[in-house]
This record gives structure tokens, C-alpha cells and sequence, in this order.
């Protein structure tokens, strides 16, 4: 009986331990092993015509992409910007101190092409000249004879102030070389001085008055380089002067070509 017992223990032992599993019975671990590759013929495949080329940038939303506007010749347009004028105003002999400041508009807000070398340039300027004395730009007299009245009259402009804005067109002639040609109005302030001669005495006196004339002007420019240039201004006024003194009018109006040679600072 024993015997029985040490064998049906030792068949239990085996079977238990045995890879052979029971017919009907799934082997949960073939999952684990081997993953399923499907045949070839069940792989999805796209249309050729979904494939779709890699999207552009809107240079809109992207200005810094946007290549700069150039000229036929491979040169930059010059947009907007600031300049700085200073140097000697000179007028019959005499000579002040000059400055103006130039603003240069962009040629497209005119609707003017930029396609060549030769397109003009606008420039806006405001500038006028420190009042100086001087003694050669207007003088008059007159000799009255009028009993117990002075003997002579005589006038002179004695100091000059001048004020000016004007709108001016410039042209680039090469690289560096250019010509401009401008309008405006100026304003100058002056002091009429006057003697009144009699025969024990001579008396002073003087005015102040502010004179307008049209203004023009023409010119050149010579680029030394970047941002610093040099020129000459050729200006044309004709202020109608004709103070009083003594009872006398006189004529000291001021016209004529007066000379101002620059040099430009770019901003």
C-alpha cells in the first residue's frame, strides 16, 4: 500500500513540473515573446498627394526676412534721416556763424523709383545765421534843407540775424558727388544804425526791425565718408529796408548772393 502511495506521489510531482500543458489550454506568455508583425499588405500607406512641401514664412509676420530695397547698382536707399550743418556765412566782406539742420525723406514718399544712381533726394531744412555786426551790407544817406533840421541823414545796417526754412532737392551726380537746389522763405532780424549831422552836434540813434524775403539756394556736396560730408551753398535774398530817422526815410534794403560753405554731419 505504501509502495502505491511513493509512486502516485512521484507521477504528481512530474506532471506538475512538466512543459506540456493540457490540450485546450492557451499559453498566455506567446504575447510576451514575439510581438505580431503584420503582412505587408495590411501596412497602411498614404497618397502621394498628401505629401505637402514644407510651409513659407510670411515675411509680414517676419520682417526681419524681408530683403532691404536696393538700387540698380547694388546700393542701399537711403530712407529718412537727420543731418547737422555748420560753418562761416559770408556777405560782402563780412562774415558769421552758420548752422542748419537737414531732414531727408524717403524718396518713396514722393512715389519717386528708386532705380537709378540719379534719383533725387527731399530734404527739409531749418537753419539761420548768429546775429553778427557787420558793416558793409546796406548803407544810405540823405541831405535834407530844412531850416534848423540836420544837414545830413545818414543810415547803415549795423548787425544781422537770419532765420530760414526751405525745402530742397539734391541729386547724386556719382558715389560722391551731388548738386541740390532748394526754395524757401528767411527772416532776418536787423539794427539800423543812424547819424544826424548838425552843425555843433551829431546825434545816434537806432531801430530794430525784422525783414522777410523768398529764399534761394544752390549747391554741392562732396562725401568725405560715411556720415560726413562737405559743401558749398550759394543763397539769394532780397529784403526791402527802409527805415526812418530825422524825418528822413532811407533806403538800407539787403539783396544779394551770399556764400555758405558747410560741412554735414549724418545722423
Amino acid at each position: 500500500m505504501k509502495k502505491d502511495i511513493w509512486i502516485l506521489t512521484a507521477l504528481g510531482v512530474i506532471v506538475l513540473h512538466s512543459p506540456v500543458r493540457a490540450k485546450g489550454v492557451v499559453d498566455d506568455t506567446s504575447d510576451q515573446t514575439a510581438p505580431a508583425i503584420a503582412a505587408p499588405s495590411q501596412l497602411p500607406t498614404a497618397p502621394s498627394s498628401a505629401v505637402s512641401p514644407a510651409p513659407v514664412p510670411d515675411n509680414a509676420d517676419h520682417p526681419h526676412l524681408t530683403p532691404p530695397p536696393q538700387t540698380s547698382g547694388g546700393r542701399m536707399e537711403e530712407g529718412g534721416g537727420v543731418s547737422f550743418l555748420a560753418g562761416p556765412f559770408i556777405y560782402k566782406g563780412d562774415v558769421g556763424i552758420a548752422l542748419a539742420a537737414r531732414y531727408q525723406l524717403s524718396s518713396s514718399e514722393f512715389g519717386i523709383p528708386s532705380s537709378t544712381l540719379r534719383t533725387p533726394h527731399w530734404l527739409l531744412e531749418v537753419g539761420g545765421v548768429f546775429p553778427n555786426n557787420v558793416s558793409g551790407y546796406a548803407s544810405d544817406q540823405s541831405n535834407p534843407n530844412v531850416p534848423g533840421g540836420p544837414s545830413s541823414v545818414r543810415g547803415s545796417v549795423g548787425s544781422y540775424a537770419e532765420a530760414h526754412a526751405a525745402a530742397i532737392i539734391r541729386y547724386a551726380l556719382t558715389g560722391r558727388v551731388g548738386v541740390e537746389a532748394g526754395v524757401g522763405v528767411s527772416m532776418a532780424r536787423v539794427r539800423n544804425d543812424f547819424s544826424r549831422q548838425f552843425p555843433d552836434i551829431t546825434l545816434t540813434n537806432s531801430s530794430v526791425d525784422t525783414l522777410w524775403s523768398p529764399l534761394g539756394l544752390i549747391g554741392f556736396e562732396v562725401k568725405l565718408w560715411k556720415g560726413l560730408a562737405c559743401g558749398v551753398d550759394i543763397m539769394y535774398v532780397s529784403y526791402s529796408n527802409k527805415p526812418a530817422s530825422g524825418g528822413q526815410t532811407l533806403d538800407l534794403g539787403v539783396s544779394g548772393f551770399m556764400v555758405r560753405p558747410m560741412v554735414e554731419a549724418r545722423f
